[in-house]
């Protein structure tokens, strides 16, 4: 019984190069996109709601010129206005004493460990 024959090689030759060709697009796509993060993700949307909230009182984080006017001091984005319910805002709002790029990290880093304890309490080892 005959495995590797020549008929063989030149589907596995063809795999190999659409592989090497999404590592070269991930090689240049991927930093670009996890550099980004930070700046293209929903929690901007939580952080800026929280600081005009902390700034301007709770009551003040659905007027859009106030959001707006953070938003333009964060980021040249598109804007986007706050439509969760508050206590979003206040749960965000001790980050927002950080700077943006520290805040955004931690948050990042708090989901990520809240995802992994989860997980281990859904399915935990053994």
């Amino acid at each position: 019984m005959r495995v590797l024959g020549t008929g063989w090689r030149q589907p596995w030759a063809l795999v190999a190069a659409l592989l090497i060709g999404v590592a070269a697009v991930d090689a240049a796509v991927v930093p670009r996109v996890v550099f980004r993060i930070p700046l293209a993700h929903d929690y901007r949307v939580y952080f800026v709601a929280a600081t005009v909230g902390r700034r301007h009182g709770w009551n003040s984080i659905y007027d859009l010129g106030m959001l707006q006017q953070v938003w333009q001091h964060l980021t040249r984005d598109p804007f986007y206005p706050f439509l969760n319910p508050p206590p979003l805002a206040w749960i965000v709002g001790p980050f927002s004493l950080l700077p943006w790029e520290i805040s955004s990290a931690t948050w990042i880093v708090l989901c990520v460990a809240a995802a992994l304890i989860a997980s281990q309490l859904i399915a935990p080892p053994g």
